[in-house]
C-alpha cells in the first residue's frame, strides 16, 4: 500500500485537470487519475467552441453569464489554446426573425456583447453563408483546442507538484466506515492493482461520474446525452456560425485548425462509453441537411470523419439527490436539461465523508467548475489558500511556435519532426508508463497528427518511424502502435465513405495493406 496524497482527482478532462491545477497551486498535494489519455473522453469529443453564452442566453441565462465571464478569462490565461474567430448568429427563416428580438434582449440582460450587422456585411465575412439569411448578429465566440487546454492544465498542475497518472483506471474506492479514504487503481497493460490513499477524493469523471459514485453506494441522477458531429476536409467558414433559434440539432459550425466541425445531435443513452455507440446511417444526412440551412456549401463539401461524445447532464433536486440508479435509460428531451454544473458534497447529501462530485457544465466553464470544487475540498481539508487560476496563465505559450528547418511529419496540420520528438520526450518522462499501443493516439491529442484531411494516411507511418528511431520502441511495437492508430482513425472514417472520401479510404488501404502489409491484426 502506497502513501497517498491529500487529494485524488478522478478524470483527466478539462474539469479534472483544471481541479488538479487549482489544488496544486493552493499547495495541496494532488494526484490526478485518468483511465485513458487526457481529454480522451467528453472533453476531446466536442465542437471545440469557446462559448460566448449566446446559445443559452434565452433558455438558460445563468449558464450564459458564466460562459461570457469565463470566455474573457480563458482568452487571458490560455491564448495559445484559442483562435479568436468571432461568431455569428444567423436568422434564416421567419421563425428565426421572430426569435431575434428575444435573443437580443437576453444578450443585453446577461451582459453578452452582441452586435446586429447587415446581411451584406455577414456575407462579406462568410461568403458560404446562405444568401437567404435575413439577419445576423456578431458575438465573441471563438475556437478552442480542447486537447491542448487539458494538456496545458495538467502541465500546470505538474509544475506545482501534482502527480498525473494516465492510462490508470479507478476500479474501486477505499472506504473506512462512512468515509472515502482513497482509490484502488489498475494500470493499463498488466492490470496490476494498487491502492492510493488520500484524505479527499474528487469525482470529475464526466460521463463516468455516476459509475464512480456508485462505487461508494451513491446513485446520481445523470442524463447521458450522445452528440454526433461531422468534420469537413477544410475550413468551410472562418467564423463560428450559429443558427439563431432555440438550441437544436446541427446548428453550429466551428472552424478548428485546418478543418470545420458541424454538430451536434442530442440523444439520451444508457451508458457513458463513447465507443459503444456507433454513428447511425441516418445521422449523417440529417446533420448535413440541418447545417445546409445556414451554409448550403456543406452539402457538397467533403466529410472526412464522424464522431460522437457522451455529455453528462445533471437532473437532480436542489440538494443533489438522485432518484434513480446510474445507467437507467430514460426517454425524454435532454436539451431541456440545464447545461449548468453541479457540485455535490457527499458528506452533506449522502453522509459519505471526504468525497465530492462535480458534473455537468461546459468546456467553456471548466475553470469555474474547478474553482468551485477546489473551494469545497479545501474547506473540508482546512486549507485557507485562495484560487489563483483566473490570473495566472497556463504553460505552453512558447510551444505553439513551430520549429524551423525540420522535416514535416504531417503536411495537413504542419507538424514537424522536432515537435513529435519533443512530445515523445515529455510522454516518456510522464508520471505513468506510456503504453505503446496508445502512443500515436496520445501524440495526436498533443500535436494534431492524423487530424487533417488525410486522417493519418501519411503522418501515421512517419510518426511510428520517429518513435522507433528516437524513443526506444522496437519495430514490432512501432508496427503495433501504427495498426492501433489506423484502426481508431478508421472508426470515424467508415460512416462517411462516399465520393472522394471513399477514394481516399481506398488509397489508405492500398498504402498500408498493399505496400506495407499491415492491418489491425499486427501484434
Amino acid at each position: 500500500m502506497e502513501k497517498g496524497e491529500w487529494v485524488v482527482v478522478i478524470g483527466g478532462g478539462s474539469t479534472g485537470t483544471g481541479i488538479a491545477r487549482d489544488l496544486a497551486m493552493r499547495g495541496v498535494p494532488t494526484t490526478l487519475i485518468e483511465m485513458e489519455d487526457l481529454a480522451s473522453g467528453t472533453t476531446g469529443r466536442c465542437h471545440g467552441l469557446l462559448h460566448s453564452g449566446g446559445r443559452y442566453v434565452v433558455a438558460d441565462p445563468a449558464t450564459a453569464r458564466e460562459c461570457i465571464e469565463e470566455n474573457r478569462i480563458l482568452r487571458r490565461i490560455a491564448p495559445h489554446c484559442i483562435e479568436d474567430t468571432g461568431g455569428l448568429f444567423v436568422a434564416v427563416t421567419d421563425e428565426d426573425l421572430e426569435y431575434l428580438p428575444r435573443f437580443l434582449s437576453a444578450c443585453r440582460k446577461t451582459g453578452l456583447p452582441a452586435e446586429e450587422i447587415s446581411v451584406r456585411e455577414a456575407l462579406a465575412i462568410e461568403p458560404h453563408l446562405s444568401p437567404r439569411i435575413q439577419a445576423a448578429v456578431r458575438v465573441p465566440d471563438a475556437s478552442v483546442d480542447p486537447f491542448r487546454l487539458a494538456v496545458a492544465n495538467a502541465a500546470g498542475a505538474r509544475e506545482y507538484g501534482a502527480e498525473i497518472l494516465r492510462h490508470t483506471k479507478v476500479v474501486g474506492l477505499v472506504k473506512e466506515g462512512d468515509a472515502v479514504a482513497g482509490v484502488r487503481v489498475a494500470e493499463e497493460g498488466d492490470g496490476r492493482e494498487r491502492v492510493i490513499r488520500s484524505r479527499f477524493v474528487v469525482n470529475a469523471a464526466g460521463a463516468w461520474s455516476g459509475k464512480i459514485a456508485g462505487m461508494a453506494g451513491i446513485s446520481l441522477e445523470l442524463v447521458l446525452s450522445k452528440g454526433t458531429l461531422l468534420i469537413f476536409n477544410h475550413r468551410i467558414v472562418n467564423t463560428v456560425i450559429n443558427h439563431c433559434h432555440p438550441a437544436g440539432d446541427g446548428d453550429i459550425i466551428v472552424p478548428a485548425g485546418t478543418v470545420s466541425i458541424l454538430g451536434t445531435t442530442s440523444v439520451t443513452v444508457p451508458e457513458p462509453d463513447h465507443d459503444r455507440y456507433g454513428i447511425e446511417d441516418e445521422e449523417i444526412p440529417y446533420l448535413l441537411e440541418k447545417g445546409s440551412a445556414m451554409a448550403p456549401f456543406v452539402r457538397s463539401a467533403r466529410v472526412i470523419r464522424a464522431f460522437a461524445g457522451v455529455r453528462p447532464l445533471f437532473e437532480g433536486d436542489e440538494e443533489g439527490q438522485g432518484h434513480y440508479g446510474h445507467g437507467e435509460h430514460r426517454e425524454h428531451d435532454d436539451r431541456a436539461v440545464s447545461r449548468n454544473y453541479v457540485i455535490i458534497d457527499h458528506e452533506t447529501v449522502h453522509g459519505i465523508k471526504n468525497f465530492l462530485t462535480v458534473t455537468g457544465g461546459k468546456l467553456t466553464t471548466y475553470r469555474r467548475m474547478a474553482e468551485a470544487a477546489a473551494d469545497v475540498a479545501c474547506a473540508r481539508l482546512g486549507v485557507a489558500a485562495a484560487c489563483r487560476t483566473a490570473g495566472e496563465g497556463l504553460p505552453g505559450v512558447a510551444s505553439t511556435e513551430k520549429p524551423r528547418n525540420t522535416f514535416t511529419i504531417c503536411e495537413c496540420e504542419f507538424v514537424p519532426r522536432a515537435e513529435i520528438q519533443d512530445r515523445l520526450e515529455k510522454l516518456n518522462a510522464a508520471d505513468s508508463p506510456q503504453p505503446p499501443q496508445a502512443l500515436l493516439a496520445d501524440l495526436r491529442r498533443r500535436t494534431r497528427i492524423g487530424m487533417g484531411t488525410c486522417q493519418g494516411a501519411y503522418c501515421g507511418y512517419r510518426t511510428a518511424g520517429v518513435a522507433h528511431e528516437t524513443a526506444s520502441f522496437s519495430a514490432r511495437e512501432a508496427n503495433w502502435m501504427l495498426a492501433k492508430f489506423l484502426q481508431e482513425r478508421w472508426k470515424g472514417t467508415r460512416p462517411v465513405l462516399w465520393g472522394d472520401q471513399a477514394r481516399e479510404a481506398a488509397l489508405v488501404a492500398h498504402i498500408y495493406r498493399g505496400i506495407f502489409n499491415i492491418d489491425e491484426k499486427v501484434q
